[in-house]
């Protein structure tokens, strides 16, 4: 009675054991699931975002890049899959990007920092870039995972507006030229110098009629940098030239 009450028993421990080992599978598995889930629906945001998304080995092997950071360079993810990221660098520019990853042994990410890179067609260009390891199971960096906004139109935007700002800084210039004389000859050498500033040019004409369809000019007056003589100001209608339209 006693040996058969034991063996019970037993048995009745390893069926709760079996119990608990699988409630716990079971739990594992719901999370297994959770994370594949998670993953799966980082990767439709992932591959739909509209900026650069890629993970790289430490060597430089793409494991993972979506479809802007393919297309922007010229290329579909599939054929950049296995990749080194240096296929979207030049020679020169790997210099630059060499750095930055090394220097993410210090602080374990970088950026966001400006890198330049080139287009499949050999076009370059800029993107605004973060990096962070992923570290394996041990804590030791084992992926970079980067993301990258191309900062192109943000850059030509930023030039047009200082070309802009260059304008109207330079018609205030000849503004100031015009007014400050009351003497038209004094006026129009005043305005000429002013010209020879603005553009860094050897010399500056005023042309007669102001008119870009003329056949002709005349050069009423002229002026240049003292390292390039021969100006012919103040002697009007010396000569006549005429000029290509569409370099006016």
């Amino acid at each position: 009675m006693g040996k058969s009450q034991d063996t019970r028993d037993q048995l009745l421990n390893e069926i709760d054991d079996l119990r608990r080992r699988n409630s716990l599978l079971e739990t594992e598995n719901q999370s297994l699931s959770d994370l594949m889930w998670e993953l799966a629906r980082f990767k439709i945001i992932s591959d739909s975002a509209e900026q650069g998304n890629a993970t790289v080995a430490l060597g430089g092997k793409i494991i993972y890049i979506n479809d802007y950071f393919a297309r922007r360079h010229g290329y579909t993810p599939e054929v950049l899959l296995g990749q080194n990221l240096s296929i979207f660098h030049t020679t020169k520019q790997m210099e630059k990007v060499d750095k930055i990853n090394k220097s993410m042994a210090h602080s374990g990410s970088y950026g966001p920092v400006e890198v330049e890179h080139v287009h499949k067609d050999g076009t370059e260009f800029t993107m605004l870039m973060n990096g962070v390891y992923i570290n394996d199971r041990n804590g030791k960096p084992e992926y970079i995972a980067a993301s990258a906004t191309d900062i192109e139109k943000w850059k030509l935007a930023e030039k047009n507006k200082t070309l802009h700002l260059e304008f109207l800084e330079n018609l205030n210039l000849i503004d100031t030229a015009i007014q400050r004389s009351a003497d038209l000859e004094q006026m129009m050498s005043d305005v000429l110098q002013t010209v020879l500033k603005m553009f860094e040019t050897d010399r500056a004409w005023l042309l007669y009629p102001c008119d870009p369809d003329a056949d002709s000019w005349t050069v009423p007056m002229e002026c240049t940098r003292p390292e390039y003589p021969g100006a012919l100001a103040k002697e009007p209608n010396l000569y006549n030239i005429t000029i290509i339209r569409e370099f006016l």
